[in-house]
């Protein structure tokens, strides 16, 4: 490495140092001329405190995650900005010549002005977190006998144009940016099912078949899923990645419900050629649920729920 690089490298050790508490050595000179590795440094401090809140997103509720990383930001950076945004907040709440102004930063002591700033970006970076999109765990429902289809083939290895509508549906969720965990519930009325789920390299549960909130209930258990889930059900062979995706995004970005189902509109169904099993009317308008949910893992089970529904009319493509 040639002195440019030596010197680089001794100026990233100072501005690691001098913004964080990690003991890389270099000291204030270095941190000075080591100014342009400021973005870097901070995007690395952003980048472990991120790492952390995915790593207990899964065992933690979106606030506590948010709690996380704002707390491996702090201690990653001493609490010296928290610090200098305290004395801003004094400075700022302080009457007077800017000399006066000067005199409150200063001052060791933390006025109202520092502790109301310091309280508000703190809550607020919090909330940020905890309200950021995160990605989904599908449970894909397939342990229903489907003796309405008759034939002897599980319904989940039902083929549509030689492809098993379970391998549709994996390949939907899986294609899906908001898909991060797929697991296939099949139950003992379904064994085949279960056994084509491992062969495609999915998770699978055996469940006992005793109904369908009872099987999903035992699996989110088996699984230890925390926060939303989107349930699919198998037999959607004509589901794609971007329709997953924007039920997600919809549920983790506007939902303030516990629940919502996806529906789409009645007439859409129709054109289809289609007779819908359940019909409801939302707002006025006739639609037809999907089967396809988001509902918060700690709440699948219970006897009521309160649910938004999202309507997604998806235009077949003109021939």
């Amino acid at each position: 490495m040639g002195g440019g690089g030596l010197r680089a490298l001794s100026e990233l050790r100072g501005a690691i140092s001098f913004l964080t508490v990690i003991p890389v050595g270099g000291g204030i000179e270095e941190a000075v001329r080591g100014v342009y590795w400021f973005p870097a440094v901070g995007a690395m401090v952003g980048l472990i405190a991120g790492l952390a809140s995915t790593a207990t997103a899964s065992a933690l509720p979106g606030l506590m995650v948010g709690v996380v990383g704002v707390a491996v930001t702090l201690l990653l950076t001493g609490l010296h900005h928290l610090d200098g945004l305290v004395d801003l907040g004094d400075g700022l709440m302080a009457h007077g010549p800017p000399e006066v102004r000067l005199k409150a930063m200063r001052d060791s002591r933390m006025g109202a002005g520092g502790f109301a700033l310091a309280l508000m970006v703190t809550l607020a970076s919090i909330a940020s977190i905890a309200s950021a999109p995160t990605s989904a765990l599908v449970p894909i429902m397939a342990g229903g006998r489907g003796t309405r289809m008759g034939g002897h083939v599980e319904k989940p290895l039902v083929e549509v144009r030689g492809v098993p509508m379970l391998d549709r549906v994996v390949e939907a969720l899986r294609g899906a940016e908001a898909v991060r965990r797929v697991i296939v519930v099949a139950s003992r009325h379904t064994p085949s099912t279960y056994a084509r789920a491992l062969r495609l390299g999915v998770e699978a549960f055996m469940g006992r078949g005793a109904g369908y909130v009872e099987d999903l209930h035992m699996a989110v258990r088996w699984a230890g899923l925390k926060g939303p889930i989107l349930v699919a059900p198998c037999d959607l062979p004509l589901i794609d990645s971007e329709v997953v995706d924007l039920v997600a995004q919809c549920y983790l970005r506007r939902s303030r419900s516990p629940a919502m189902s996806v529906a789409v509109p009645h007439s859409l169904v129709e054109l289809l050629g289609l007779r819908p099993s359940y019909v409801v009317e939302v707002s006025g308008l006739k639609v037809a649920l999907s089967g396809v949910n988001v509902v918060e893992a700690s709440r699948v089970g219970f006897k009521q729920i309160a649910e938004e529904v999202l309507v997604v009319e998806d235009r077949p493509p003109q021939t």
